[in-house]
């Protein structure tokens, strides 16, 4: 039972990282998308506007963080996933240790 529970945790996380990691990089992608076609607009008010939409865009571009202690990205993943294999690794050693003792005792 457990398991599924685990295993749903780290599914909604990984979803809602990838999520928020899409929604940002739609808004690099509007800006990059908005200097493209200025180069190949003609007339000059419709490149102003486009430059203007850009500058805009990029400054209210979309960040998601908690509570601004990190930002909320593929790089939290990682991040996750090697912290939770230092703890793994060292409970492991605690057991190790643990288990070494108990069978001295025994001996």
């Amino acid at each position: 039972m457990w398991f599924l529970v685990v295993c749903s945790i780290v599914v909604s996380t990984i979803v809602i990282v990838m999520s928020c990691d899409g929604v940002e990089k739609c808004g690099q992608q509007i800006v990059k998308t908005c200097f493209l076609y200025r180069e190949v607009m003609e007339k000059p008010a419709l490149k102003d506007d486009l430059v203007l939409f850009a500058k805009f865009v990029k400054q209210l571009s979309p960040k998601f963080s908690a509570a601004g202690f990190f930002q909320i990205n593929q790089s939290l993943l990682s991040a996750l996933f090697s912290a939770v294999m230092t703890y793994l690794i060292i409970i492991i050693q605690f057991n190790m240790t643990l288990y070494l003792m108990q069978y001295e005792a025994k001996t």
